[in-house]
């Protein structure tokens, strides 16, 4: 009796590492591969992971107990944790490449360039965040930051080849931070809140996995919606550096949209009070 769940508990954990191993890959080859050989990395990890869910619904001892998802809280906010961390992620690692290959920043000023966001985040989610949660709830204070996201990616969609950086990019930089600093904490809280403290753990590390689907997610998608466009460009008379900003700025867009639809997910999804999973 004791055997099959020891078993099934090594294979849901073989399982998992070749599905964390996929995701990382898709980092690592985010750059230089192509956007075909990415998804070759990403759907498999995805495939990976959603059959380790379906296995839980017959597991004698579940890692994943599937009454998690009947949480509108749950389900809802890890729906939402997909889908902003694929606009926040690519938005990220967009700008950087955007600083380097179209405004020729070196590797540490544009490290440089980028602190504005998580400084800026990391105010508003430890100090200024969670006093808006306490005192309007978390699903205004979640739909508000991700509006304030929004609006900064909104910005990148615009910004030129010899653009400034004090006026075409900070603004999104710090708008991005703020939002984000806004909605994480609250959509975290969220994701997590079981309804007893034995499955605090299990709701933590769902929370985890979708962090890593929506980064590699919205890295791949972006990075290849990105690279599609410029080299489009390229191969007609526009030249090198303004195809990339034009790669960019489209890329821009569909980050944008991923935070959209994590906004109208967290309306409609995530219930204006506070669900407790014994009730789900």
């Amino acid at each position: 009796m004791l055997e099959q769940p020891g078993r099934s508990r090594r294979l849901a954990l073989v399982v998992l590492c070749l599905a964390s191993l996929m995701v990382l890959l898709v980092y690592v080859i985010v750059d230089t591969g192509t956007p075909l050989r990415r998804w070759f990395l990403l759907a498999p990890a995805v495939l990976l992971l959603a059959g380790f869910a379906l296995r839980q619904k017959t597991a004698p001892i579940p890692l994943l107990p599937l009454r998690l998802f009947r949480s509108r809280p749950v389900s809802g906010g890890n729906l939402v944790v997909v889908l902003m961390v694929a606009g926040m992620m690519g938005f990220q690692f967009l700008t950087a490449l955007y600083l380097q290959q179209v405004r020729e920043l070196d590797a540490l000023t544009t490290g440089f360039a980028f602190l504005p966001t998580p400084v800026t985040n990391a105010v508003v989610a430890l100090w200024l965040g969670p006093r808006l949660i306490g005192r309007f709830g978390t699903r205004p204070v979640l739909a508000g930051g991700l509006v304030v996201a929004a609006a900064g990616l909104a910005l990148l969609t615009r910004v030129p080849v010899d653009g400034d950086y004090f006026t075409d990019v900070l603004p999104a930089l710090l708008l991005a931070g703020i939002g984000m600093g806004a909605a994480v904490p609250a959509v975290l809280g969220t994701a997590m809140s079981a309804g007893t403290p034995s499955d605090s753990g299990v709701a933590s590390g769902l929370v985890n996995t979708t962090l890593q689907i929506g980064s590699a997610m919205g890295t791949a998608v972006l990075a290849a919606v990105a690279a599609s466009r410029t080299a489009s460009l390229t191969e007609t008379s526009v030249g090198q550096r303004e195809a990339a900003a034009s790669g960019f700025r489209f890329a821009y867009t569909g980050s944008a949209a991923f935070v959209v639809l994590a906004l109208l997910a967290a309306l409609v999804v995530i219930p204006a009070r506070k669900e407790s999973l014994s009730r789900a």
